[in-house]
């Protein structure tokens, strides 16, 4: 029986049917490159941008005639792949893993005909059923230990600091994360000396393989599947272990992560931030809301004067994080978060939000407590 492939790919006819939906997910892909700061008006960079991309993909599909990388770019658009990096070293090594047992005739006939899969649920089953195969296999080899420091090790968790991208890829075995990738490792890209990635392995596991990936820096907490799943879940899952205690050893950012910090705290910020703000208001008025009429100038000064009296509840908090921040937001993208919330509750202009996010700063001292100012 013979499955269809995609036997002949084209650059120029992917670029063709795809191009502009590619470009549409690399926008807000903050694993793409620098690069991505385009003339939008400039058609020829514009193709010159997607055919560079699409040869980066081809490098990820091991086949002579790049019989996979139509599939990779739709999976990718689709948002099945959540990230262009992902792409290029995790599912690079599974169409390594699984074009090899293709051809060896190791696959069962449900899995030979890759563009069945199509959904992120798809591919998640997929990726398990290749893998499961593979190392049923002589295909697996062994896997160096690399250069290691272990932080912790309690009765609840172990935690481990990768040095290098042997040891990265070794305490990576069975997930998805590209830092564990033999393709296009990007271990280099996360990893850092003040910055380090923290792999946490459960000691009394609740699923086969279950192992979560740490970094503060981006405050990405991902799991075996590289599917974020955010600090508090972490924080929760290892509730007999003080986390910050552990990471702010290694990563002061950890005294940034909102998950970390009291409600005392944020709110303390938030109070902090108004303050600033009010005192401002002169500025803010002549300088950033000057485009409006006088009678929007005058309205504008009575709601910021009645900003003194407005302290954050539970309800303010949730609207901030469901609405104008992300859910994994660090202190100091507090300001932003909480201007964007009071220019859309309050009807303020544009330029109220421009001053603060210009202006305002969140931080910590050297003692991890938090600062607000005019920066």
């Amino acid at each position: 029986m013979r499955y269809k492939e995609l036997l002949e790919y084209k650059r120029d006819i992917t670029a063709n049917n795809l191009g502009q939906q590619l470009l549409g997910r690399l926008e807000n892909d903050n694993s793409v490159d620098s690069d991505y700061d385009l003339d939008l008006s400039d058609e020829s960079e514009l193709q010159e941008f997607i055919s560079r991309k699409l040869e980066q993909v081809e490098k990820a599909d091991p086949t002579p005639n790049k019989q996979y990388t139509e599939w990779l770019v739709r999976r990718y658009i689709d948002g099945s792949i959540s990230r262009f990096e992902d792409a290029l070293s995790t599912w690079a090594d599974f169409l390594h893993e699984y074009h090899r047992l293709k051809t060896r005739r190791l696959l069962p006939p449900e899995l030979m005909d890759i563009n069945k899969f199509k959904t992120e649920q798809d591919l998640k089953q997929l990726h398990k059923s290749v893998l499961d195969i593979f190392n049923s296999t002589d295909e697996k080899v062994e896997v160096q230990k690399g250069e290691s420091t272990e932080i912790l090790n309690n009765s609840e968790v172990r935690i481990i600091i990768p040095n290098d991208e042997a040891s990265a890829c070794y305490y990576g075995q069975g997930t998805r994360w590209c830092t564990a990738a033999k393709n296009n490792n990007m271990f280099g890209g996360y990893s850092s000396h003040n910055h380090p990635l923290f792999i946490l392995l459960p000691k009394n596991p609740t699923h086969d393989g279950e192992k979560y990936q740490v970094h503060l820096l981006e405050n990405e907490w991902m799991d075996e599947e590289d599917t974020e799943v955010g600090a508090q879940e972490v924080i929760e899952r290892f509730s007999n272990t003080d986390l910050k205690s552990v990471f702010e050893k290694y990563d002061t950012d950890a005294n940034l992560i909102l998950d970390f910090l009291s409600w005392r705290t944020i709110t303390y910020t938030i109070d902090e931030i108004t303050e600033l703000i009010v005192k401002n208001k002169n500025v803010i008025l002549s300088d950033w809301l000057s485009d409006t009429t006088q009678g929007n100038i005058n309205a504008h000064r009575k709601i910021i004067d009645g900003m003194s009296s407005l302290h954050p509840t539970d309800e303010i908090l949730d609207a901030m994080w469901e609405n104008y921040g992300e859910w994994r937001m660090k202190l100091y993208e507090l300001p932003d978060a909480y201007a964007k919330w009071l220019e859309y509750e309050f009807h303020i202009d544009g330029g109220f939000y421009d001053f603060v996010h210009g202006n305002i700063e969140a931080t910590v001292d050297s003692k991890g407590q938090p600062i607000v100012r005019i920066g």
